[in-house]
């Protein structure tokens, strides 16, 4: 599995920033800015974790699964200003690794990182 991280979010700023980040980790970041070709993206990477702020992008439960049926190697991780998200319950159960709150925390984003490298070795 590469090391390389798909973030997704419509703002450019907040990308390049955790790309940097991630980058100063020792991961290989892919920024995306839409969801255009995102699935072709998923196959031809097969990025270790993809990262979606889902206040930018706001995907039900079907395409959260449907992302992780399509690329089932690819840690889900998602970011979001609201802490609850019964809609997605499923999706959290199922197929999201973790959820992070905004203002998003460098180290837990360190922290969900370590996780999935040590949950695949």
């Amino acid at each position: 599995m590469k090391r390389s991280v798909i973030i997704l979010d419509k703002a450019q700023d907040k990308v390049a920033g955790l790309s940097t980040h991630i980058m100063h980790q020792g991961f290989v970041p892919i920024p995306k800015h839409s969801l255009e070709s995102l699935q072709e993206l998923l196959e031809s990477e097969n990025p270790m974790a993809l990262i979606i702020d889902i206040d930018s992008f706001p995907l039900d439960t079907k395409s959260l699964r449907y992302l992780k049926r399509k690329s089932p190697d690819t840690f889900l991780l998602l970011i979001s200003a609201t802490n609850a998200h019964p809609d997605l319950k499923e999706a959290m159960e199922h197929c999201v690794y973790a959820c992070m709150p905004k203002p998003l925390d460098l180290d837990e984003v360190d922290f969900w990182l370590k996780s999935i490298l040590n949950d695949v070795s």
